[in-house]
Order: structure tokens, then C-alpha cells, then sequence
């Protein structure tokens, strides 16, 4: 996501004019989740500004959890774990955009009594991602894994949402580690049911200026549904074909676009198919398609 990464933490660089992690927030709100435990690193202050404002805004508690240094996957649920022993918990990447049903799927690893639940999606074919290799009683037999495929499993896509109990935090060594090899990895070794609960739901994994422009497009043609954010004040209205934000001034041609608040598209300048970040002005006569505008940087998509 550099250059934009740059400028703001992937997790608060906007969709429809609002943080990515903001979504994340609104389903944990929505699910009934009270309190959250975020972790920061790159540019660390204002990615706490985005989620203590989101967190108000949802009325829920938050705390953050900084790493000076980058501490993995598994050492950045150590460094939580104080907050997260007092039962089930759910554990949600924030780069990821998703419309999952997180109710159901904490519903699902209960009755199965399970230590941990994957929510997973069908492996599409070509997929660039290391698959979750699951048994015919939907246990998880290999977490992205190489080689040929364990006999008797199938494939699936792991979305990056976790059902967790505490017995994980306990696999843990302190300090850096990885939570599929130091987390999973034991609990799969000692025979503890780990689980995966499926949910087709809209799934955007935002690591690109390409994925993350469809991110924001598919939100806008309704390909996203909004219907679980609604707590964020999204809307699209039938035929509406761009978002325009807040006090943003357009004089120019905006088709199938965002533009954030308080941006100008002066006269003679047009904007498709892309993404205006707020406080952006172009240029009289610029012409943009697929491309993302933040500042003075405009970088293609």
C-alpha cells in the first residue's frame, strides 16, 4: 500500500470516507462485543486517534496496545492477554475489509466446544494465499502449510477472523512468535478441537492500491453490502453512482467515484473510477481514472 501507507496506517486509510478499521469495530459493535484490545506500530499515534475516535463513535471501550517493536502475529496477542483471559474472544485482522457474521460464528465454535474456530470461505482457484486444510468432521488438520495436501482434507480460505478461548494465550513463549506456528501449532500437536465455521460473506483483503480501490468501489455499487455498518452512517441510495463527502466542492466531473470531505474537483478537472482521500485538491484540468488521490500524491490502481 506504499506510498499511501506512508501517509496513514493501512487500518485507517478510508472506505466511503470512513477508517477501514472502523468496519472491523462496527462488527465487533454490532455482534455484541463491549470492549476491544487494539495493537499499534507504524505511525502509531494516529492510528490510536482512529481507533479511540471509532471506538467513542460505537460506544466502545478500548485500550491499545503499542509494540515499539514489531512482536508477530502470536507476540501481539501475548502482550494482550491480561485483557482477553476472562473467556471467548474474537480476534479480527484490520486490514482486511469483510461482511462476516461474527453472531453466528461465535455461536458455532460454542456448541462444538471448541479451543479456537478459523472462519474460512471456499479457496478460490489461483488464490495467492497458503490454504487451511481441514478433515471431513471439520477439524483443522494443517494451518498454511506447503507440500501436497494432507489425504482425505479440503482446502479452504482463511479470512483472518479467530474465535478464540484463553487456552491459546497459554501456548505463547513471550516476546515475538508467530500465532499460527507458536499458537496453533501446539494446540493441533496436543489434539485440542480447532474448528473452522464458513461464511461467504463479502471478503477484501486490502494489501493493494488495486484491491484496496475495489474495496472501496464494491462499497459503492453495493457489491460490499452495508446493512451491518449502518451504525457508521453508510447509505448508498438506488442509482447513486458516487459518494461525495462532507462540505467537499465539486465544479468538475465525478463518475463512479469517491471523494472525501472537504476535497475540490475544480472546473475542467474529472474523477473516475477512484478515490479522492479528504482534503485533496486537484488540479483545474486533471484527469484521474482508476487512481487513488491523497495530497498531492496520486497513485494509480
Amino acid at each position: 500500500m506504499r506510498p499511501l501507507a506512508d501517509r496513514l496506517p493501512k487500518p485507517a486509510c478510508p472506505v466511503l470516507d470512513v477508517p477501514l478499521c472502523w468496519y472491523d469495530l462496527a462488527l465487533l459493535a454490532a455482534s455484541g462485543v463491549t470492549e476491544v484490545i487494539a495493537n499499534t506500530h507504524h505511525l502509531a499515534d494516529e492510528m490510536s486517534r482512529c481507533l479511540r475516535t471509532g471506538a467513542a463513535k460505537l460506544a466502545l471501550g478500548i485500550e491499545i496496545s503499542h509494540e515499539p517493536a514489531l512482536l508477530g502475529t502470536g507476540g501481539g496477542l501475548a502482550r494482550a492477554a491480561p485483557g482477553l483471559r476472562g473467556g471467548t474472544f474474537l480476534l479480527l485482522n484490520g486490514d482486511v475489509l469483510f461482511d462476516v457474521d461474527l453472531a453466528a460464528a461465535v455461536a458455532a465454535h460454542r456448541r462444538a466446544g471448541a479451543v479456537a474456530t478459523m472462519v474460512v470461505r471456499a479457496f478460490p482457484a489461483g488464490a495467492p494465499f497458503r490454504p487451511v486444510h481441514v478433515d471431513a468432521a471439520g477439524r483443522v488438520v494443517r494451518i498454511a502449510g506447503d507440500g501436497p495436501p494432507p489425504a482425505g482434507t479440503t482446502p479452504w480460505l482463511f479470512t483472518g477472523v479467530h474465535v478464540l478461548e484463553p487456552d491459546i494465550l497459554d501456548r505463547l513463549p513471550a516476546g515475538p512468535s508467530g500465532l499460527h506456528e507458536d499458537g496453533y501449532g501446539p494446540l493441533l500437536r496436543a489434539g485440542a478441537k480447532v474448528i473452522v465455521h464458513r461464511d461467504e460473506g463479502a471478503w477484501n483483503d486490502v494489501g493493494t492500491p488495486a484491491r484496496y480501490l475495489e474495496a472501496n468501489l464494491s462499497a459503492l455499487d453495493g457489491s460490499f453490502p452495508l446493512a451491518r455498518f449502518a451504525a457508521l452512517g453508510l447509505s448508498i441510495a438506488p442509482g447513486q453512482s458516487s459518494w461525495i463527502g462532507e462540505e467537499a466542492r465539486i465544479d468538475g466531473v465525478v463518475e463512479q467515484a469517491i471523494v472525501g470531505e472537504g476535497s475540490v474537483v475544480p472546473s475542467g478537472a474529472s474523477v473516475r473510477r477512484s478515490v479522492i482521500w479528504a482534503g485533496t485538491e486537484l488540479r483545474p484540468g486533471e484527469q484521474l481514472d482508476r487512481c487513488i488521490a491523497a495530497g498531492t500524491l496520486r497513485v494509480p490502481a
